[in-house]
Formats: C-alpha cells, sequence, structure tokens
C-alpha cells in the first residue's frame, strides 16, 4: 500500500536518479446509460509526484507539478530528465500535446507547448540509441523524435 492514491491510465513508468517514479495517471468512471451508449471518462486526474528507491517507502516530492492535472499520461525518464507528454487534461476527450522536463521532478519546465505536436493520449515514450522517440497514442500511427536542444535549454532554466 504505497502513500499515493490509487490510480491507473498511465504509459509507462519512470527510472531516474536512482529511483523509480510515479506521476499523474487518474481514474476512469464508468457511465452506463450514457444517450449513445457506455461512457467512460476521467473522474479524478492527477499532478502529484512520487518517488521510491525501493518500490515499499515512497516520497512526494510535490502535490502540484506545473503542468496541468492529466490521465492517459506518457512518462520516462530520459538523459537525466523526467518527461511527461501528452495526456487527457481533465476530461478524456480534452488531448494534450504537450511536453513537460524536469531534473528533480519538483520543478518543470515545458519544452514544447500545446500544439507542438498532434493532440494525443495513452502513446509511448520510448528510449533508442540515446534519443527519445514518442510512438503513437489514441489514433494515431505516427512517431516523433524528442529534440534534445529543447532538454538542453529546459536545462539551463532550472
Amino acid at each position: 500500500h504505497a502513500a499515493w492514491e490509487p490510480r491507473s491510465l498511465i504509459s509507462g513508468f519512470a527510472v531516474h536518479d536512482n529511483a523509480m517514479w510515479i506521476m499523474g495517471g487518474g481514474i476512469r468512471e464508468i457511465v452506463p446509460f450514457a444517450p449513445d451508449g457506455p461512457l467512460a471518462d476521467t473522474r479524478i486526474a492527477y499532478a502529484d509526484v512520487w518517488r521510491s528507491t525501493d518500490g515499499k517507502n515512497w516520497e512526494n516530492v510535490t502535490y502540484r507539478a506545473e503542468w496541468p492535472a492529466r490521465s492517459h499520461v506518457s512518462i520516462i525518464g530520459h538523459d537525466g530528465y523526467l518527461i511527461v507528454q501528452d495526456g487527457s487534461i481533465g476530461k478524456q476527450s480534452n488531448l494534450g500535446s504537450d511536453t513537460w522536463a524536469s531534473k528533480d521532478g519538483k520543478n518543470w519546465t515545458q519544452i514544447a507547448p500545446i500544439g507542438s505536436i498532434p493532440r494525443r493520449h495513452a502513446s509511448s515514450l520510448v528510449e533508442h540509441n540515446g534519443d527519445l522517440f514518442l510512438i503513437a497514442g489514441l489514433l494515431h500511427n505516427d512517431v516523433w523524435k524528442l529534440s534534445l536542444e529543447a532538454l538542453a535549454k529546459a536545462a539551463s532554466t532550472q
């Protein structure tokens, strides 16, 4: 029983600075009698950040990161940074396309604004040969490479 609230709707998992990290995510609610049939929507979305070096003891880094609370969020540890990308902000239909980076999980810098890639959620962030790629997501069959220059610029502001 970790200290953070129960959640799902997270794509990926972050390992950074010799720790495991969980951030964002949410809880879905099924509305069985919606006019057009059963509907699932986000009941709760989180913007908290937690870390653990052993998987048993979890430390809250922040209850409210600078990025908007989101579910179906894509997260990863990459090149000395934690990265948060896309997701559903509030309602599942409000798809994000922004990218945030942090070295410590508490101080975040937006490195790509909303609209820099097509809006999506439930994508995958993967590292390959030292580069970071955003792959697929809701109704997408594309691949985007995250700029290391943007990460370097973000580092200079932290």
